[in-house]
């Protein structure tokens, strides 16, 4: 089977709001006076602004040593897969017309390791916190180099891990190279040096205007584009970055991650601002067919049966069969007209009578599965030892490289995956739930040709009882991808 990948919107949000929305943990503090300070804590008043009857969100404003924070908390995404961030900031002036003479920090991106910053399996905001000190837009764990003074406050957390994508501004005239967006390991706040020189670009740091940008990102190679024309819906700049091959050999790491927004301001002032957020994620679909069974066998002296079977249909124009005397389905004809699908998520069985057969010899077949959407995939070949004369051998109903079965299904709190593999493979499933998000990997190794078992305890990878739901079990043996439902009922 063929796996597809489609486009899902994690979330969307404007701020146009004047509290936290739903999904968000947000909270900062007002200047404290100095990297030590504590500060005070602020109001929905101090975070929610409004200009031009739009509220927006503003996370630092014009007093020194601020900090603050949102992060989305109902949903995770891997960080090494693809995904889209867009974004609309405001970022490093003071808004009353001066410009930034001395350090203002910045405002970061942060993609927060999920293992390292929950309690009991859900997103837990005080291992986030951005505390006292040099906090430069994000959080950072406890690192051996750490100032006395920050050592166990409040936003260094012993453990944190993760990355911050950071628009850095610290427009000074000794360090006018700092003046870029890079990637920084917030374990031991090492930055990359991966990004691009920002000094020239005056239309994009220190202005009054909002500015539009993007990160889009497949398996660690991240396109950064600004400068938006909103009359043709373009970026005018782009920057590809290798976050898996930093200057300073740091990579990127594979991690489900949580994301914010973050940032600060240090001894001078200035605005950090969002008003649209958007993260898309490219995720594994359900297939439009789950198909469990497709055999042929001879019926007469002119005729073959053709047989297949499917646990589920979504969105299915129907299917053709496809006849060709050798195994290059470029050179078979289509011998059906369109079989209607069911489309039901219930088991379905369909059968079509090949007549057309005349001599003795080897017969090649593939279904092909037509979607509404106009795109339609090809399951096969499967072969027919075709017979003339009498004694017809009927052969075995081949079968597919498939996970056979899902049981108990429903099932709490464990289930057995039954799987066939028609050929030796490396085998590995991946469970998702109803989101497409990965929750479990299990690696079965190398497995010879053959029926296998395995079990899922209904834990996600980091040992946490998965919540009550639809699952899709999604099989990879070499090429060959099988997708099956499952539910977790309570």
């Amino acid at each position: 089977m063929v796996s597809m990948l489609t486009a899902a919107t994690v979330f969307e949000q404007n701020f146009n709001v004047t509290a936290p929305p739903t999904g968000w943990s947000i909270k900062g503090y007002k200047a404290g006076g100095s990297h030590q300070g504590v500060g005070t804590l602020k109001t929905n008043s101090d975070l929610f602004k409004n200009n031009g009857g739009n509220n927006y969100l503003r996370l630092t404003e014009d007093l020194g040593y601020q900090r603050a924070w949102a992060y989305y908390t109902a949903a995770k995404f891997p960080i090494m897969g693809e995904w889209k961030i867009t974004m609309e900031v405001r970022i490093g002036k003071t808004h009353n017309g001066s410009e930034i003479t001395a350090g203002a920090d910045g405002l970061c991106l942060v993609f927060a390791e999920a293992g390292t910053v929950e309690s009991s399996g859900n997103f837990d905001l005080a291992k986030v916190e951005g505390g006292y000190g040099e906090f430069e837009g994000a959080p950072r764990g406890v690192i051996l180099n750490t100032p006395s003074y920050l050592i166990n406050s409040k936003g260094y957390q012993a453990g944190y891990k993760g990355f911050s994508f950071e628009f850095d501004h610290y427009d000074n005239a000794n360090e006018k190279s700092r003046e870029y967006n890079h990637w920084v390991d917030l374990a031991t706040w090492t930055h990359s040096g991966l990004g691009p020189d920002m000094v020239g670009d005056t239309g994009f740091y220190y202005n009054d205007g909002w500015v539009r940008c993007q990160l889009d990102a497949n398996n660690g190679v991240i396109i950064f584009r600004y400068n938006w024309n909103s009359n043709t819906s373009t970026y005018a700049n782009s920057v590809t970055l290798d976050a898996t091959d930093a200057p300073n050999g740091r990579d990127i790491y594979a991690y489900d991650a949580y994301l914010g927004i973050c940032a600060a301001t240090g001894g001078e002032s200035a605005y950090h601002e969002v008003r649209y957020l958007k993260l898309e994620v490219e995720e594994d679909a359900p297939l439009p067919v789950e198909l469990s069974s497709f055999s042929a066998i001879q019926s007469s002296v002119t005729n073959a049966e053709i047989k297949w079977t499917t646990q589920s249909e979504t969105e299915m124009t129907g299917y053709y069969i496809y006849r060709g005397d050798s195994d290059n389905f470029s050179n078979a004809l289509a011998i059906s007209p369109l079989i209607s699908a069911n489309n039901t998520t219930t088991e379905s069985h369909y059968t079509f009578t090949d007549s057309g057969l005349g001599e003795a010899g080897t017969y090649y077949y593939w279904l092909q599965a037509q979607g509404q959407d106009g795109i339609s995939t090809q399951y096969g070949p499967i072969t027919l030892s075709f017979q003339t004369g009498g004694g017809l051998d009927t052969p075995d109903i081949p079968l597919s490289t498939r996970i056979d079965a899902v049981y108990p299904n429903p099932f709490n709190p464990s289930t057995t995956i039954s799987y066939i593999i028609l050929k030796d493979a490396v085998v590995n499933i991946s469970i998702f739930n109803d989101r497409g998000q990965l929750v479990r990997n299990i690696n079965e190794n190398h497995k010879i040709a053959g029926s296998y078992k395995t079990v899922w305890n209904g834990m996600d990878n980091y040992g946490n009882t998965c919540a009550s739901g639809v699952y899709y079990l999604k099989m990879q043996a070499g090429n060959d991808v099988s997708i099956h439902k499952a539910v977790i009922m309570k």
